[in-house]
């Protein structure tokens, strides 16, 4: 493309549709009373995105603009959108149906799971369990009273199987950029500054 800065300007609108569908869809409510100027910084910051990807920057290409940082939050990442791609009043409700079905142990597990998450000190837990004791239901109470509170949670799996199972599931590998075959020298494959970073 010789003229870039060209194309932005009339195709910029026709970018901008997605993006605004998502604002209108993410938690932050932004809707649709998002102004023209922000939306063209969102498709500028989207492209920058791309680029940085490619080990390219929009500083490459002059004329064009560059976006202003400082006027759009990290939810125009698609891939926070789609993380956070779900109705919080729902996730309450669904909640609701999980808990008054869930187990004395299945509880106490959610517990002490919730309590570090709340407190926002981090941990490991290891579940073991035979098969058809519900550790899936466990994940699925977790994952609905996370999202309950308008939080994040990326839900991931070793295997294609175990990972459908779970809501929103992906595997590892895929999520993470993870070879298949790990050795302990392994690291992903998420380029710095990337959107998927």
């Amino acid at each position: 493309m010789t003229r870039p800065e060209y194309m932005l300007e009339y195709c910029w609108n026709e970018f901008t549709e997605d993006i605004a569908y998502r604002l209108q869809h993410c938690r932050t409510n932004l809707g649709p009373n998002v102004s023209d100027d922000t939306l063209r910084n969102y498709a500028l910051i989207e492209i920058e995105n791309i680029l940085q990807s490619n080990n390219k920057s929009l500083s490459n290409f002059p004329p064009m603009p560059i976006p202003i940082r400082s006027m759009a939050d990290v939810t125009v990442n698609g891939l926070v959108l789609d993380e956070l791609d779900y109705n919080v009043d729902a996730m309450r409700e669904e909640l609701k149906k999980y808990l008054s079905f869930i187990s004395y142990d299945q509880k106490k597990v959610f517990d002490d799971i919730m309590e570090v998450v709340i407190n926002d000190r981090g941990g490991l837990f290891f579940l073991y369990v035979h098969g058809g004791t519900r550790l899936n239901f466990i994940w699925k109470t977790l994952s609905t009273h996370i999202r309950s509170k308008g939080k994040t949670v990326i839900n991931v799996a070793y295997s294609v199987i175990a990972s459908l199972l779970l809501p929103g599931g992906r595997t590892v590998h895929s999520k993470f950029g993870l070879p298949i075959i790990v050795h302990e020298s392994l690291t992903c494959n998420i380029k710095p500054q990337s959107p998927h970073a």
